[in-house]
């Protein structure tokens, strides 16, 4: 991977080279992962459904099946951030 201990010395992590506001998200990140990591499955279980019904589906905004979205949200929320967070982190940790 590096070829000499110097080169291994001078590479930046990905927060040394990151600009300052990017700092801050990593750092919260890290610092709040269970919040993130439940927010993130909630958004993008949410994400997930809005795309399939608009571009599998073919539907637009209006048309849009807001429960559907709404409970897969929930499920997102609920199994893939809850449950998912305790099963892998406090369990298997």
């Amino acid at each position: 991977m590096y070829r000499t201990l110097t080169e291994k010395a001078s590479a930046k992590t990905a927060v040394d080279a990151a600009p300052p506001a990017q700092n801050a998200i990593i750092a919260w990140c890290s610092s709040n992962p269970m919040t993130f990591g439940i927010g993130f499955a909630t958004v993008k279980t949410q994400a997930a459904d809005l795309f399939t019904q608009m571009s599998l589906e073919k539907k637009t905004l209006d048309k849009v099946d807001w429960r559907r979205n709404i409970l897969f949200a929930t499920f997102g929320f609920a199994y893939m951030g809850c449950f998912q967070y305790y099963l892998y982190v406090t369990l298997f940790s």
